[in-house]
C-alpha cells in the first residue's frame, strides 16, 4: 500500500468514475483499475461495486474513507513542512565537471532543482577527471561529475549510471563482420582511444595489461566525430569508446560493435572527498543528481 493507492481510492470514492478519476491523476484508466486491484487484493476485501453507471464505494470503503482522508491530510502537512524546511536550505555549491558528462542529466532538472531548492545556487567549471579530483582535494569543488572508477579510499563515490564499452569499426575492416569484441580481437589493429584525460582510457589500458596485451594506441579523440574521423582508413583501425558518447549518432560507414569483457564498464559518478564533510546545500544538490539520474534510468527502461 502507497500513498498513490491511496489517493486514487479517495479520488474515486468521491467522482465514482474511472475515467474522471484517472484524468484528475493523469494516469491510464488500465492503471487506475491496476491500482485499486492491488490495494485491494493487499487488503484482502472489495471496495468497490461496478454497473454500467459507474464505479460505488461499498461499505467497507466507506468505513475506510474518513481514515484514508486524515491520512491524505496528514501527508500533505508533511509535505508542506518538507517545502518550508528545503526554502531554507541556502549556499553556494562548487562543482567540476566534464560538460560532455552533464549532457547526461535530464534537460528540465535544473528548474526543479530551483523550484525546490530557491536560496541553493551552484557554479559548474569544466574539468577533465584528473583536474576535478585535484579540485576537491584542494577544496576548490565541494563535488566532481567524472568517468570512474575512482579511488574509494580517498573519495566517496555514487555511481550515477553504467554503460558498456564498444567499438567503431569501419565498413572495410575485417572485425566489421562480429557482433561482439573482446580486447584480444583488437590485436593486430592500431587503436583510437578517448583522451587519456579520462579515466576511460586508463581503465581499458588497465585492463589489456591484465590479460598480456599490448595495445598499439595511435590517436586519442577529443570527441566521438574525431574518433570516427580517425578511424576512417584502409588501415585496421578501431576505435574504442563507450556507448554514452554513441548514444547521439548514426555513424555513416561504421558500425558500433558492443565490447564483452567482464567488469569492463564505463560510469558517471559524483564524487566527494572521504576528508571534508559536505555542506547541507551540497548534499541537497548531490541527492537531486542521483535523483535525477534514477528518473533517467526508469525512463530509458520504459522506452525498451
Amino acid at each position: 500500500m502507497d500513498i498513490k493507492q491511496l489517493q486514487y481510492f479517495y479520488t474515486l470514492c468521491q467522482r465514482k468514475n474511472i475515467s474522471i478519476t484517472a484524468g484528475l491523476h493523469y494516469i491510464s484508466q488500465q492503471g487506475l483499475s491496476a491500482s485499486i486491484k492491488k490495494l485491494e487484493s493487499e487488503l484482502g476485501i472489495p471496495l468497490f461495486t461496478r454497473d454500467g453507471h459507474g464505479t460505488y464505494p461499498n461499505e467497507y470503503a466507506q468505513q475506510l474513507l474518513p481514515h484514508v482522508k486524515n491520512l491524505l491530510e496528514s501527508y500533505e502537512e508533511i509535505q508542506e513542512i518538507a517545502k518550508n524546511s528545503k526554502a531554507k536550505i541556502s549556499g553556494t555549491v562548487e562543482i567540476a565537471a566534464d560538460l560532455m558528462l552533464l549532457d547526461y542529466i535530464p534537460q528540465g532538472t535544473e528548474a526543479k532543482l530551483n523550484e525546490t531548492f530557491p536560496n541553493l545556487t551552484y557554479h559548474i567549471r569544466s574539468a577533465d577527471d584528473r583536474s576535478a579530483m585535484d579540485a576537491i582535494l584542494k577544496e576548490t569543488a565541494d563535488l566532481a561529475i567524472i568517468s570512474g572508477p575512482v579511488d574509494r579510499r580517498v573519495f566517496q563515490s555514487t555511481e550515477l549510471h553504467r554503460f558498456p564499452y564498444v567499438a567503431v569499426i569501419n565498413r572495410q575492416d575485417p572485425l566489421y563482420t562480429k557482433d561482439s569484441l573482446c580486447l584480444k580481437d583488437f590485436i593486430g589493429h592500431q587503436i583510437v582511444l578517448p583522451s587519456s584525460e579520462t579515466n576511460m582510457h586508463t581503465n581499458i589500458c588497465q585492463k589489456c595489461k591484465e590479460q598480456n596485451i599490448e595495445p598499439d594506441i595511435k590517436f586519442l579523440a577529443s570527441n566521438i566525430q574525431h574518433l570516427m574521423y580517425l578511424c576512417d582508413s584502409n588501415e585496421p583501425i578501431a576505435g574504442i569508446t563507450s556507448s554514452f558518447y554513441c548514444a547521439s549518432i548514426l555513424p555513416r560507414d561504421f558500425k558500433i560493435i558492443p565490447i564483452e569483457e567482464p567488469n569492463l564498464h564505463f560510469t558517471i559518478e559524483i564524487v566527494s572527498a572521504r576528508s571534508r564533510s559536505l555542506s547541507q546545500a551540497a548534499v541537497c544538490f548531490r541527492d537531486w543528481i542521483i535523483d535525477a539520474s534514477v528518473q533517467m534510468k526508469k525512463l530509458s527502461k520504459n522506452k525498451k
